[in-house]
């Protein structure tokens, strides 16, 4: 009989090589899955299989020397149910372990990242995130009590959101929206983003001077986190101190000057801040008392 093939092919051959376990998803990214398993000591590769509806078996999908693998390309918003085989090379001949125990998981649809706040104005932001090239629209969810309600659906990856006043916090989801022939998908919620409206101007400033300090106090602004309290310095503003109440005491000053304190209010969010305007009260503080000394009984004789 003549010899086919040469001496580096290798076949595809089942034995009593152990079967993978352990398989678990470790992460569903979009149309991407994510699959680890217990290390078979006996195998130098796995292979992943996809079970195929239409063919009614399992399908090689991956081949990897390590204990996971990332299954790609495959379809939005499907079940899938996958298992894998350990393999071992013997004398120039691949062996094969039975199939693993099946694992299932549901491919999602891509959703919004990198969702930023910026050109903050008096009553409006713009809310923009990373454009998905597969959607065909966007919506734009806000917290209102203990849901999100919709309350814009753009084709844009961004939005204008008005209407706004001083030193509002709102919490906003984005959701990214699939045509497929003439039905519509909507991706999961995106993570959470909390925007401000810029804080409102401190008012009812006041300062009440003493000899070598000066107290201030001040109204309550909604939603202010903290204020920081600035002198001025010929043309700077130096900040002389950070509170988070609403009066301060400012020590170690020259008696019967005046200065100039100025105030803002801030509202901290997670990576961020957002501070007011600032507001200034002039102040002269009280000269020192002169002693005088009293003499008495004293005279003098020529």
């Amino acid at each position: 009989a003549a010899c086919e093939g040469s001496k580096s092919d290798t076949v595809k051959a089942t034995t009593a090589l152990s079967k993978v376990v352990d398989v678990s998803v470790d992460n569903v990214q979009g149309n991407n899955v994510t699959l680890s398993w217990q290390e078979n000591p006996n195998a130098q590769k796995y292979a992943v299989y996809v079970y195929s509806d239409s063919k009614k078996e399992y399908v090689e999908k991956a081949v990897t020397e390590d204990a996971y693998a990332t299954v790609t390309g495959l379809k939005y918003n499907k079940e899938y149910t996958f298992a894998v085989k350990a393999v071992a090379i013997k004398n120039e001949t691949e062996v094969y372990s039975d199939f693993s125990d099946s694992v299932g998981a549901v491919t999602a649809y891509p959703v919004p990242e990198n969702i930023k706040v910026s050109d903050v104005k008096s009553a409006s932001y713009k809310l923009s995130w990373s454009a998905i090239p597969e959607a065909t629209g966007y919506k734009v969810y806000r917290l209102k009590k203990d849901s999100y309600e919709l309350i814009a659906t753009v084709s844009n990856n961004n939005y204008i959101v008005g209407s706004l006043g001083f030193g509002q916090i709102d919490s906003y989801k984005i959701t990214a929206v699939y045509t497929e022939g003439s039905k519509k998908y909507e991706s999961n919620y995106s993570e959470e983003v909390i925007a401000a409206m810029t804080p409102a101007m401190v008012k009812n400033l006041k300062a009440t001077p003493y000899t070598e300090t000066v107290k201030l106090t001040w109204s309550e602004v909604e939603n202010a986190d903290c204020y920081n309290i600035y002198l001025l310095e010929g043309e700077k503003y130096v900040l002389i101190d950070t509170v988070t109440g609403t009066s301060c005491k400012i020590q170690e000053l020259v008696p019967g000057m005046e200065y100039k304190f100025y105030i803002r209010a801030y509202i901290r969010l997670t990576n961020s801040t957002v501070k007011g305007s600032m507001t200034y009260v002039s102040v002269t503080t009280k000269p020192k008392k002169v002693e005088t000394l009293s003499v008495s009984g004293v005279g003098t004789t020529y």
